[in-house]
């Protein structure tokens, strides 16, 4: 077995090495500040996008869609509309509507295939749903994340962060997002 072991592990690094060596082209400067042509010119992920997600946000279930603006190669303004719903008895269930105005951060894309980011901002909620006296809840918080590519103009992302919650503390805590990005202008022409 051990045998097996070692040949699996030496067929693994000689197929790494020769794609590290068939991929030197990549890697090669395209112009004098040392940019390489894929890195200057992405085709995949850029532009504005639209997303779907859900998970958990502290105690609560959350929904939202994000609307990710980019001001710069790898930093966005993104708009965040979010549903806040506590489920459980028929009694004791609570929603919250706001959303979060957030400066995002993202590293280049990686083979064309993935990313990091990381981002948070302001953040505002009103309960519209179980709460006796509702009232304005202003807060803040931030994630990080990672996105991964099946197609020039979609992908899947998952992250987690925290935040500030809404009023009474509700949602207040961790979370755990995942959702669907949708590029539609990305690698057009410019």
């Amino acid at each position: 077995m051990k045998k097996i072991y070692m040949a699996l592990a030496a067929l693994f690094y000689l197929s790494t090495m020769q794609i590290a060596h068939a991929s030197k082209q990549l890697l090669t400067p395209a112009s004098s500040e040392g940019y390489a042509e894929w890195a200057e010119k992405p085709t995949v992920g850029d532009g504005i996008a639209f997303t779907y997600e859900n998970g958990l946000w502290g105690e609560a279930f959350a929904q939202g869609i994000r609307v990710k603006i980019p001001f710069h190669r790898h930093w966005s303004v993104v708009v965040r509309p979010l549903v806040l719903h506590r489920v459980g008895s028929s009694n004791n269930y609570r929603a919250d509507v706001g959303g979060r105005l957030e400066l995002v951060g993202a590293s280049p894309l990686f083979l064309n295939f993935a990313r990091i980011y990381g981002g948070g901002g302001l953040q505002v909620f009103y309960s519209v749903k179980g709460e006796p006296n509702p009232k304005v809840s202003f807060g803040g918080g931030g994630h990080f994340g990672f996105e991964f590519f099946g197609a020039r103009t979609y992908s899947f992302f998952a992250e987690i962060g925290g935040q500030s919650g809404a009023q009474g503390g509700f949602g207040t805590g961790a979370t755990v997002m995942a959702g669907v990005n949708w590029y539609p202008w990305s690698g057009s022409a410019r």
